[in-house]
């Protein structure tokens, strides 16, 4: 049951890449001898706890990539919903008034499409539920931002006042569609990030408690190790040291458990972890056996062993971490990524003191003017620093014609603070710039946005070829068979066997025309 669940769930949420690495590893397994798999499939003995407890971690690695993709996949769509409805609106502004009624049809389009995001919300949530992952607030925060708009009213009053080649009014409700669509999308987006970040924070957090543990273990293992050795082998005293093993013991089996459900949470967790924590925790049971039955010797070479495996579980912990970080990194734009992502929570800040400075009786007072210069020297503090990271970025293609654009929209903002003239558009423009910097940060750790494709001007590159074999090699026979049978013993893929003797026979077959050989008419074999 838990296979057929597996194999359901990756047939959802596998990349090209992972599909890739699946049939290579598929192709393997054909090429391989049926016998030689039969007896290492013998050698590996996995006990039926082992492999339940393999099947959950997979199913719960799983589970979660599936809310992340649902989530981008979701953001995907509210990004499209933004630029259709402003599309809409600009088509609203420039059409003839008789053609008006013909926009209906496509700010219907929109508002279903709304509706039909809205109703994944709850597939999202089954998702979350399956992963265990309903208790997130980023998650809830992300669903009830689809959930609680009402931009579709405005959608509907839209498309009705197209329909009665109202102009004024379709504006005004296409802009208020927009408005609240970007507040959506940017809400979306703001929780998906932050649930991202929260989520690898806390496996990293867990990941340094974990090589903590091993450590301390390791360490109480050691000072147990250098006890018992100054004992007597057969002394009453060994029972205390019994005790004293058997409270690292547990100790141990707690961390075993720990790491089990770690790596049901990142990818990164090597399956070896479990069965180094599970041979510790079995030599500490059997360190503790033997020190109760005075059999000192013994008991110290388990102890040694629970040590080494210790150690070794720390290594492969800290190599955990290692890869866990570079994940987050995301290759090279990591340091600019960081800088990115704090200078869309100031402006997102900066979005939130504007609207609450758009009131124009506010306005018109003397305070209401130094607040909105204040701001617009914020906004264009912030501005200065995108184009400095722009420079940083130089020509990548990861955000070529992004951060430019965004900080000549920041600039018309600024422009206006400075004049004075703040409504609902500027508080737009805020949440169009607010959004488009987060999708720029967003772009930075997706795939489809990296050089790995980039093509490369054909060269023509030197082709080395291999000096002739020397005729005192090919002239000594007993010297090429017993070249052939160390090669043939080697453990190579049975469609080479054939190759590999051609290769010799064809050598064999030219020993007698030396001077045929040596003037290079066989050497491209």
């Amino acid at each position: 049951e838990k296979m057929e669940q597996i194999q359901k769930l990756f047939q959802e949420v596998a990349t090209p890449e992972m599909r890739e690495a699946q049939q290579k590893m598929m192709d393997a397994l054909k090429q391989m001898d049926r016998q030689k798999l039969l007896d290492a499939m013998k050698k590996y003995e996995l006990s039926q706890k082992e492999m339940l407890e393999r099947l959950d971690r997979t199913l719960s690695l799983l589970k979660k990539m599936q809310v992340e993709q649902k989530m981008e996949s979701m953001v995907r769509k509210a990004e499209d919903l933004v630029q259709r409805q402003e599309q809409n609106n600009k088509n609203t502004e420039a059409s003839p008034q008789d053609q008006l009624p013909q926009l209906s049809k496509a700010e219907d389009e929109v508002k279903k499409g709304l509706e039909e995001l809205k109703e994944e919300v709850d597939e999202l949530r089954q998702a979350m539920r399956e992963a265990k992952m309903e208790q997130s607030p980023e998650a809830q925060r992300f669903a009830d931002a689809v959930e609680k708009t009402d931009a579709e009213r405005n959608m509907q009053q839209m498309a009705q006042s197209l329909q009665q080649k109202n102009r004024s009014e379709s504006s005004n409700q296409g802009k208020q569609a927009s408005s609240k669509l970007h507040q959506m999308l940017s809400q979306m987006q703001q929780e998906q990030m932050a649930m991202k970040g929260e989520n690898s924070d806390a496996i990293k957090r867990a990941m340094r408690r974990a090589i903590d543990d091993a450590n301390y273990l390791s360490k109480n293992q050691e000072e147990l190790i250098r006890e018992a050795a100054e004992m007597d082998p057969n002394s009453m005293i060994l029972r205390d040291m019994a005790e004293k093993q058997q409270d690292l013991s547990a100790a141990s089996n707690g961390l075993k458990n720990s790491i089990q459900e770690l790596g049901k949470q990142s990818p990164f967790i090597a399956a070896e972890l479990q069965s180094l924590m599970q041979r510790a925790t079995q030599s500490m049971e059997l360190a503790t056996q033997f020190f109760d039955d005075k059999q000192g010797m013994r008991g110290m070479n388990d102890q040694r062993s629970a040590m080494t495996d210790l150690n070794k579980a720390s290594l492969r912990l800290m190599e955990s971490l290692e890869q866990q970080s570079q994940c987050d990194k995301g290759g090279s734009c990591d340091k600019n990524m960081g800088k990115l992502e704090q200078l869309s929570m100031k402006q997102n800040q900066l979005n939130q003191q504007t609207q609450q400075c758009n009131n124009p009786n506010q306005m018109q007072q003397g305070n209401g003017r130094q607040t909105l210069e204040r701001l617009a020297g914020e906004q264009g503090s912030i501005r200065k620093s995108l184009e400095e990271l722009e420079k940083e970025f130089g020509n990548s293609r990861q955000v070529l014609g992004r951060l430019d654009d965004i900080a000549k929209e920041m600039k018309e903002i600024e422009e206006d603070m400075a004049d004075g003239q703040i409504g609902e558009s500027t508080t737009e423009r805020q949440l169009r710039v607010y959004s488009r910097m987060l999708e720029a940060s967003r772009s930075l750790q997706r795939k489809d946005f990296t050089e790995q494709r980039k093509a490369n001007t054909a060269t023509n590159s030197p082709v080395f070829i291999p000096p002739a074999l020397s005729a005192d090699l090919l002239n000594d026979r007993k010297a090429f068979e017993d070249r052939l049978r160390q090669f043939l013993g080697d453990n190579y893929p049975p469609q080479y066997e054939e190759q590999i003797k051609a290769y010799f026979r064809a050598l064999l077959q030219v020993e007698s025309q030396p001077k045929q050989l040596q003037s290079g008419a066989p050497q491209g074999q």
